[in-house]
């Protein structure tokens, strides 16, 4: 399972760091990307409670609570991406 979890790590810190390249480029980030980046923490979620479900036999008390709860902090964060991403781009200039 660490070779899962260090995988996965490589994965998203790769595609986290070209996301923020991105962005960081743009005066006011497209709503094409935010909703790429809500859609990408939307699919974060949905691994954290499958690793939960896959693994919980494995896990302790304390690692599914902590693994719930980072899974639903990202799931705020999608929400309000979501959100800003339906604002018009007129709002935020």
């Amino acid at each position: 399972m660490a070779a899962v979890v260090r995988g996965s790590r490589i994965v998203c810190d790769f595609a986290a760091g070209r996301l923020m390249v991105v962005a960081a480029r743009q005066k006011v980030p497209s709503a094409a990307l935010v909703k790429l980046i809500a859609r990408g923490n939307l699919g974060w979620v949905a691994a954290s409670f499958a690793v939960v479900a896959t693994y919980a036999g494995q896990m302790t008390g304390i690692g599914i609570a902590v693994v719930v709860a980072q899974a639903l902090g990202v799931l705020g964060f999608a929400i309000l991406q979501g959100k800003g991403a339906a604002v018009p781009r007129a709002v935020l200039i």
